[in-house]
């Protein structure tokens, strides 16, 4: 389904799975470089001190 999401421009969100697929998937698709660097100058400029939600979005942050 990401697959074919990313294809049409878009993204997929994995709303319901089992533990084991959400563990090795992740809910949110990943995101490209771009995105990447720039959800991590706006989670540091929101939360410089890393408090709200770790782990939780993307592993990344």
């Amino acid at each position: 389904v990401r697959a074919a999401a990313a294809a049409a421009g878009g993204h997929a969100v994995l709303y319901r799975a089992p533990e084991s697929l959400r563990c090795l998937e992740g809910a949110f698709a990943p995101l490209s470089p771009a995105l990447l660097a720039l959800h991590r100058r706006l989670k540091k400029a929101f939360d410089p001190r890393g408090i709200l939600n770790p782990g939780r979005l993307y592993a990344e942050f």
